[in-house]
């Protein structure tokens, strides 16, 4: 279920480098992530969290867990670095971190809907989109 997780999610990090300036590529990616998790259902959802929780107690789930999420990440901070030589994201913040802060961000809104607890993703995405958009104005100014 992680690998296929993964798989998923590097498409979506591959096709969005393909759209164009990383405004475009940040807004779709995002709405592309919420989509994903509205149609996996709950069950989707609490597994993957159920998989985090396991790997806390299983150093074999806990490796390929770390291995998936580095993967991702480093596709994500890949994005980033490009559109900071561009450019168009600001360049006086760690692209690391900023994956980090992405990936944290969806994971704590899996957490959310694993416990039942009510998000509305169009909200949701609203504010993430308001904090790219912070990131990415950043970007234009320098």
């Amino acid at each position: 279920m992680a690998q296929e997780g993964e798989r998923r999610n590097l498409a979506l990090l591959e096709e969005a480098r393909s759209l164009g300036g990383a405004r475009q590529v940040a807004h779709n990616l995002l709405w592309a992530f919420l989509r994903r998790l509205e149609e996996g259902g709950p069950e989707v959802v609490c597994l993957d969290v159920e998989l985090v929780a396991e790997a806390t107690r299983n150093p074999q789930v806990a490796e390929m867990m770390r291995k998936s999420l580095q993967r991702v990440q480093e596709a994500a901070v890949a994005l980033v670095r490009e559109a900071q030589e561009r450019g168009e994201m600001a360049r006086d913040l760690d692209p690391t971190a900023i994956a980090q802060v992405l990936v944290a961000t969806f994971q704590g809104l899996m957490v959310q809907r694993a416990l039942g607890i009510a998000v509305d993703s169009g909200a949701f995405g609203t504010v993430v989109e308001a904090m790219l958009d912070g990131i990415l104005r950043e970007g234009e100014e320098g």
